[in-house]
């Protein structure tokens, strides 16, 4: 697939970007797309609230002081509490 940069300031920026990387065209324009979409994605502390988030909203039983025969039996609906 090939690409066809008709702005000369593009042209420049990226055989710029190239030459002060070390890099041939295609890895500058990787390399330059590739920081601008890592802006969009979710940091860290976004990922951890919206996992924590749907923690959350599970709804876990409270089984404390229970022996494992009351749980057994609570968890497949033969005692209710």
């Amino acid at each position: 697939m090939a690409f066809h940069v008709r702005d000369v300031k593009v042209d420049y920026k990226v055989r710029d970007l190239a030459r002060k990387e070390g890099v041939g065209l295609t890895r500058a324009i990787e390399l330059a797309v590739e920081e601008r979409l890592a802006k969009h994605e979710p940091t860290l502390l976004e990922k951890l609230r919206k996992r924590q988030e749907a923690l959350a909203a599970v709804r876990v039983p409270i089984t404390d002081g229970m022996t494992d025969k009351e749980f057994d039996d609570w968890i497949n609906g033969e005692d209710e509490r």
